[in-house]
């Protein structure tokens, strides 16, 4: 894990699970995000984005993931400082509510975030939520 973490969120009935790359669950390792999540008001949805620690200037911290993630080297931890503030950087929904965006164009998957979603729901008044908590930064 470096300065970012790719983690794919699934949202299911107000409850999310985090879920890394490589399939680790990685809602132990991020809790607030998760919880942020299980506030959105969606009965079901995969969102795919990045966990990233910010430095004091709002830039993306290789040194501060490490810290918060207890990585010291590629295969060691060490002790994780859950201080370290984090966000997640959703950047493409892939499932609402029933209805499999993956499949959508790719012209239409790639301007979702700005699309209407089925139901009539935006991405970012779905995540509105994460911002207000201040784990959210789409």
């Amino acid at each position: 894990m470096g300065r970012l973490s790719r983690c794919v969120a699934f949202v299911n009935d107000g409850r999310a699970r985090l879920v890394s790359r490589n399939q680790n669950d990685q809602t132990g390792e991020f809790p607030e995000i998760a919880q942020a999540m299980n506030s959105l008001p969606v009965e079901n949805a995969i969102i795919d984005g990045e966990v990233v620690a910010l430095d004091e200037e709002g830039r993306p911290s290789f040194s501060l993931m490490q810290q918060r993630t207890g990585m010291t080297s590629p295969g060691a931890r060490g002790a994780r400082n859950t201080r370290v503030g984090i966000v997640y950087y959703a950047f493409d929904l892939l499932y609402l509510n029933g209805y499999n965006l993956m499949a959508a164009p790719l012209e239409a998957a790639q301007s979702a975030p700005s699309a209407d979603t089925p139901g009539g729901q935006r991405l970012s008044a779905l995540l509105r939520p994460l911002r207000r908590t201040g784990h959210g930064a789409v």
